[in-house]
C-alpha cells in the first residue's frame, strides 16, 4: 500500500484546495508518503472500578474515563464496597456498549422503594440511606449528584477527540479502494463506518480525489465534524 497525507477541506474551499494541490512539488508528496501511519484509538468509553482506602476503610470507586463518578463506602448484599463498585461499573459499561445513550437518558429513578441512578431503564447504582447520611444529604439528592457526575464525565468523553481507521469506498459503487484514518469527537467518529471517495479532474490534467466520512457503504450520508487526515491505497 502507498501511504500518503490527505487533507479534508470544506466543500466551499475545494476550488482553492485544488490549486494548492496542483502546485505541490513532487518532493513534498514523496515526503508525505514516508510519514508513519496513524494508530487507532478505542471508540468505546472506558468504564472501570478500583479499590481504595478512606479513613482506613475499604471503598470502591467507579470511573468513567478518568473521572470518579461514584464512591461506594459500605458492603451490601454480600458484596464488599469494591465489589459493589465493580458491579456498578459493569452495569454502566454494558449499557454504553449496547448503544450510545443520550446524556438526557441518565436519570434518577425509584426502584424497590429506593432512589437509584439509571440509564434508560437499567439500574446502575443505588443511593441508599447510609451513603446519603455519610454525605450529609438525602438519598434523592445523592442520586442526583451521582447522576450529574455521570453526565458531566460522559459529555467530556463524547467530546474527546479520537481516531480510527475506516475502509475507503467508491461513492455510488461501494468498491473498497483502501484505508483512511479519521479523527473527530468520539460522539461523531463512531457514526462513520466508511470514507467515500469522489474523483474529479482539474483543468483536464490534474486528478483530484475528495474524501468524505460516511455512515454506510452505499450511501452519501456525511458525518459532520469528522476529518480524513491520512489514507492508503490498495494496489489491485
Amino acid at each position: 500500500m502507498n501511504r500518503r497525507k490527505a487533507i479534508a477541506l470544506p466543500l466551499g474551499v475545494i476550488g482553492l484546495a485544488l490549486l494548492l494541490v496542483a502546485a505541490l512539488p513532487s518532493q513534498t508528496r514523496r515526503a508525505a508518503a514516508q510519514e508513519d501511519w496513524f494508530t487507532s484509538e478505542p471508540e468505546e468509553i472506558q468504564v472501570t472500578s478500583r479499590a481504595q482506602e478512606l479513613g482506613g476503610l475499604p471503598v470502591g470507586e467507579v470511573l468513567l474515563g478518568e473521572s470518579v463518578v461514584t464512591r461506594i463506602r459500605s458492603a451490601a448484599g454480600g458484596k464488599t464496597a469494591p465489589q459493589r463498585a465493580e458491579t456498578a461499573a459493569a452495569r454502566l459499561s454494558g449499557v454504553l456498549r449496547a448503544g450510545s445513550p443520550a446524556p438526557e437518558e441518565f436519570r434518577v429513578a425509584q426502584m424497590n422503594g429506593q432512589y437509584v441512578v439509571a440509564v434508560r431503564d437499567e439500574l446502575i447504582v443505588t443511593a441508599d440511606t447510609y451513603h446519603a447520611q455519610v454525605n450529609g444529604t438525602t438519598p434523592v439528592k445523592l442520586a442526583t449528584q451521582w447522576r450529574d457526575n455521570l453526565v458531566q464525565a460522559y459529555r467530556r468523553e463524547l467530546d474527546r477527540p479520537i481516531g480510527k481507521i475506516c475502509p475507503i469506498v467508491s461513492v455510488g459503487k461501494g468498491t473498497r479502494l483502501g484505508l483512511a484514518h479519521i479523527t473527530g469527537p468520539r460522539s461523531q467518529v463512531h457514526k462513520a463506518q466508511f470514507v467515500g471517495q469522489l474523483e474529479t479532474t482539474f483543468q483536464k490534467s490534474v486528478r483530484i480525489r475528495i474524501f468524505v466520512p460516511i455512515k454506510a457503504q452505499d450511501g452519501v450520508d456525511r458525518v459532520p465534524q469528522v476529518n480524513v487526515n491520512a489514507y492508503a491505497d490498495l494496489k489491485m
